[in-house]
């Protein structure tokens, strides 16, 4: 049985480096629109205190928290600073809890769909290009195309992955709260309340039994899936133009 110093010993640093790098900044955008949506929401709904002024922007180091951006890089889960508005401003209770807490998720939708769209014209412009027998002689070319299409790709996983957690109707998540707001908003106290305050070990229990890594396996099947498109459409687009 090999011991922890040879398993470290053994893993691929080098890759290991490359993919953090690659990564980086989609994880650090991503995190940082998702928290920033949320508190221009937060305002947008009427809540203007000072603590939530002091999110709406895209500074990351006002958003990221330290321990949740390095889990992030290691896990594929992490979190960000929440932001903590105070619904009593909002000028509708129930309709502000719900927009405030989808704001979020679909903020880091939205990101990864125009990030998809980069990617699939990175892909289907190199695919034609050399498809036509141009800078086929360039490694150059080669190699700047497939580091775009890392750092681009990274961005739409990324950001698919973190609208799937949080969506997630799971207490702590903003899919609970837009879950609550937009169909339980007059449930049981005592089954908002249980729920509630056994969070933590609710979370535990799903992380125990696996439930984020279905959910990264869901996010890597609907990337597959988006891959599947643009090599489609980049087909018909090459036989198109022979």
């Amino acid at each position: 049985m090999p011991s922890i110093i040879e398993y470290f010993q053994n893993l691929d640093w080098y890759g290991m480096l490359l993919s953090i790098l690659y990564s980086l900044p989609a994880i650090v955008m991503g995190l940082t629109v998702h928290e920033y949506a949320h508190a221009k929401a937060a305002v947008k709904m009427g809540d203007t205190s000072q603590r939530v002024m002091a999110r709406t922007t895209l500074n990351p180091f006002t958003h990221l928290d330290p321990v949740g951006f390095i889990c992030m890089i290691i896990f594929n889960f992490g979190w960000a600073k929440p932001v903590v508005t105070d619904p009593t401003y909002y000028r509708s209770y129930r309709k502000g809890r719900a927009l405030v807490a989808l704001a979020g998720p679909l903020s880091n939708l939205i990101f990864a769909g125009i990030f998809y769209l980069i990617e699939t014209a990175i892909y289907v412009f190199s695919e034609l290009t050399i498809g036509k027998g141009m800078f086929l002689d360039s490694s150059v070319f080669i190699t700047i195309v497939y580091i775009l299409q890392l750092i681009v790709g990274n961005f739409v996983m990324i950001n698919i992955l973190l609208f799937v957690i949080n969506i997630l109707p799971i207490p702590g998540f903003d899919g609970y709260e837009l879950l609550k707001m937009a169909f339980f908003p007059n449930a049981n106290g005592r089954v908002i309340t249980f729920f509630e305050t056994y969070s933590r070990y609710i979370f535990i229990a799903l992380v125990l039994v696996g439930l984020f890594d279905y959910v990264v396996f869901f996010t890597q099947m609907i990337y597959t899936y988006g891959v599947f498109l643009q090599e489609l459409l980049t087909d018909i687009l090459v036989t198109l133009t022979m």
